[in-house]
């Protein structure tokens, strides 16, 4: 009697220690999967923020190069610019307000921090990138204005050239002479004030004046060799083959005078675009090293989850121990329940068996 209590205290020890471990188990699993659930949402978010950080970062230096290239006159140079402008935006927006095409929260913390550096030093920067592609129309002008220079230019100094020589076989004035050939390194200059602009040089400004002084003696000196007008210091031309071929000059130039309306027109909306980009090129250094600070802590933040990460696994390894300690302690209970029955059994037969020697002795 007294080994069956102590059976049953056994076995009710062994039970007592089951609904705890369940406890545990059920805990340590629901911890793994809340720090896994959670690791795995802001694993996605500091991804995203990451990898939108990464473009702007990407992004900010593209936006000076194409700028450059605005400036310098490089076809649909200007309308890449305003594509890169729209993207470099949206991504801002992304981390400002969140993304919902990714369900991707605002950013945070530190975080915001840089982003406002980033956008501090974008509202600086994109006014003049906004100005460089107002300028892109203008500069489509002056292009093909420069094309038809560039077009027309040797044929008016072949021309010109051919007057000099006629002027000095007629015995004309080493003046009128000199004035004739000036000519021709008038308009060679035009040409080269032309594509000076076009490429947005420093001294573009200085070239675009150049190219309107040049074209405005080359114009009165011409018509003063015509007409005798417009120029005291310049002489009528009256040998006929010379003026013949100061027509043809005439004509040449014509074609090439509206060319020279458009850059005059055009050619200050090109240095205004040139000084915006001087403006670019000097604020563009905060917003690339603000990006580049922006990336750094977006990648922080993503290793920062390592810790978190580890918790996780301990968890996930206290589950499992949860569960084998479990397993053990509901093995030897059975065992113990399997050994207390044998044990019980053995007892009854012996008390049977003493039951029956005790019939037989009484018979």
């Amino acid at each position: 009697m007294a080994e069956t209590k102590r059976d049953g205290a056994r076995t009710r020890g062994i039970g007592r220690n089951i609904v705890p471990l369940i406890a545990l188990a059920v805990l340590m699993l629901v911890a793994t999967v809340g720090i896994f659930t959670y690791v795995a949402y802001v694993d996605h978010n500091r991804l995203q923020w990451r990898l939108t950080a990464g473009q702007i970062e990407r992004f900010s230096p593209e936006l000076v190069s194409d700028a450059l290239r605005a400036v310098t006159g490089q076809q649909d140079a200007a309308a890449q610019l305003q594509v890169k402008i729209n993207v470099f935006e949206s991504l801002l927006e992304k981390l400002e307000k969140g993304d919902p095409q990714t369900r991707t929260p605002a950013v945070k913390n530190d975080l915001r921090t840089h982003l406002e550096a980033v956008r501090f030093n974008w509202e600086q920067v994109r006014p003049g990138l906004e100005n460089v592609i107002a300028s892109g129309e203008a500069y489509a002008h002056v292009s093909s204005a420069g094309e038809v220079i560039v077009r027309e230019v040797p044929e008016i100094i072949a021309l010109s050239d051919e007057v000099v020589q006629q002027l000095v076989r007629a015995g004309a004035s080493p003046a009128q002479s000199y004035l004739a050939q000036r000519q021709q390194f008038l308009v060679l200059r035009m040409k080269t004030a032309a594509s000076e602009l076009l490429r947005g040089e420093e001294n573009a400004s200085v070239a675009l004046e150049k190219f309107g002084r040049d074209a405005a003696l080359f114009e009165r000196v011409l018509d003063a060799m015509l007409t005798g007008r417009g120029d005291p210091e310049v002489n009528r031309v009256d040998d006929p083959n010379a003026r013949e071929k100061l027509r043809q000059v005439a004509v040449k130039y014509v074609a090439m005078r509206e060319s020279v309306d458009v850059i005059m027109q055009n050619g200050p909306r090109i240095l205004e675009a040139s000084a915006a980009f001087q403006s670019i090129d000097e604020l563009a250094t905060g917003l690339i090293a603000a990006a580049g600070a922006l990336q750094r802590e977006a990648t922080g933040e993503h290793d920062a989850l390592f810790n978190v990460t580890i918790a996780g696994y301990v968890a996930a390894a206290g589950t499992l121990l949860a569960v084998i300690l479990l397993g053990v302690v509901l093995v030897r209970d059975a065992r113990r329940r399997e050994e207390a029955s044998r044990e019980q059994n053995e007892r009854n037969q012996q008390a049977i068996l003493r039951l029956l020697d005790e019939m037989m002795n009484l018979a």
